[in-house]
């Protein structure tokens, strides 16, 4: 298992991006697998890999930020496969479900 996080910057050394990849392939469990960054060091983009396939089961799998650190955009993606709007609110409803149970299990409900 080859595992590297590749850090990349621009001409005057701020980072523009960093990877993470495994195999050969963008992946990451606990994180975007690529972090894109304007010049002032804050977000403007996270894409969420696993095996290379645009994936994230609990949120969007793309996000885009304006410089105030405000979502522009966000879309979602399960194994490679973009979600509908009506499959993002099913996922959301079961996401909101499972955290729920998993309060009501831990008795803080």
């Amino acid at each position: 298992m080859n595992l590297e996080h590749k850090i990349f910057r621009r001409s005057d050394g701020s980072i523009e991006s960093e990877q993470w990849w495994l195999d050969n392939k963008l992946h990451r469990l606990d994180g975007p697998a690529v972090v894109s960054y304007y010049k002032d060091g804050s977000i403007y983009s996270e894409y969420w890999y696993l095996d290379s396939k645009q994936h994230r089961s609990d949120g969007p799998a793309i996000v885009r930020y304006s410089k105030d650190g405000s979502i522009e955009s966000e879309v979602w993606y399960l194994d490679g496969k973009q979600l509908t709007e009506e499959q993002i609110e099913d996922l959301k409803i079961k996401l909101e479900i499972e955290k729920l149970t998993e309060l009501m299990l831990v008795g803080e409900l």
